[in-house]
C-alpha cells in the first residue's frame, strides 16, 4: 500500500480516537463508543479501498478504473458488513 494512503489512514485514525474522546467526554460513555465504532468503520472501509488499489493491475486506463470500481465496491461492502454488525451487537 502506498505511502500516502497509509498516511491518509493514520491521520484518519488519530482523528477518529480524538472525535470519540471528546464526544465521550461531552456525552457520556456510549456516545464515545459509537463515534469510535463509526470512524473505525470509516477507517477499514479506506484501508480496504487502498489494499485493493495497490495490488491492482493498472496498465491501461480501463484497467485502472476497473480496480477503482472493484475497490469502491469493496469499501462499500465493508463498511455495509461493519455497520450491521455494529447495530446488531453494540
Amino acid at each position: 500500500m502506498g505511502r500516502q494512503i497509509r498516511k491518509a489512514l493514520k491521520v484518519q485514525l488519530v482523528v477518529t480516537l480524538l472525535i470519540a474522546l471528546s464526544v465521550g467526554v461531552a456525552g457520556g460513555v456510549h456516545w464515545g463508543i459509537s463515534a469510535f465504532f463509526g470512524g473505525l468503520i470509516s477507517v477499514l472501509g479506506g484501508l480496504t479501498y487502498g489494499m485493493m488499489l495497490s495490488r491492482a493491475n493498472r496498465g491501461s486506463a480501463e484497467n485502472a478504473l476497473l480496480a477503482m470500481m472493484r475497490a469502491e465496491a469493496a469499501k462499500l461492502l465493508v463498511i455495509v458488513l461493519l455497520l450491521w454488525l455494529v447495530f446488531a451487537e453494540y
